[in-house]
């Protein structure tokens, strides 16, 4: 690996590292959790709650999984070769195992579905935390991205998955 993609991983681990720290030490960000959760943004805004729903939909493994796989199948046919499906598969892989093992290990249950108001709900048997939709946000639509052919088409295609992610995972709050 490049390092400038050994820089951005091991960033990306440290940010995803710190906020399983303020979840499991019941910071900041899961007051704003609470807080949002009474705000109740899908009352205050009734008009788009129909576009968000469809939104969210972006992050979810089934229908992205198969827009993705068949786009790569396709050039995987084209360019005689196996490779990026080859990629979608181990990071779809990759994805469920790291994403699933934290959701059962720390159990969280979520504003919607806590017991005690303000509390992180952890090892309750929840599996709200980490977001499986934005997770497979980054995964799927980020594979387009690394996959693409030119300098130019991955570099809007990382702003665009980027986008798209931070979007996804902001609906799904």
């Amino acid at each position: 690996m490049s390092r400038h993609r050994v820089v951005l991983l091991c960033a990306t681990l440290a940010f995803y590292l710190a906020i399983v720290v303020a979840v499991l030490t019941t910071s900041w960000l899961v007051r704003l959790d609470w807080q949002i959760m009474f705000f109740r943004p899908y009352e205050q805004w009734p008009q788009i709650h129909a576009f968000l729903d469809y939104l969210v939909v972006l992050g979810q493994r089934g229908p992205t999984a198969v827009m993705v796989a068949a786009w790569l199948g396709w050039r995987s046919w084209r360019q005689h070769t196996l490779r990026p499906l080859i990629a979608l598969g181990v990071a779809l892989l990759l994805l469920n195992i790291t994403v699933g093992s934290v959701k059962l290990g720390l159990g969280r249950l979520g504003p919607h579905y806590a017991t005690q108001i303000g509390s992180a709900e952890l090892f309750a048997g929840g599996d709200i935390f980490p977001s499986g939709h934005t997770a497979n946000a980054v995964v799927t639509w980020g594979i387009l991205a690394y996959l693409a052919s030119t300098t130019v088409t991955r570099r809007v295609l990382s702003i665009l998955s980027g986008v798209l992610s931070l979007s996804v995972g902001a609906t799904t709050v």
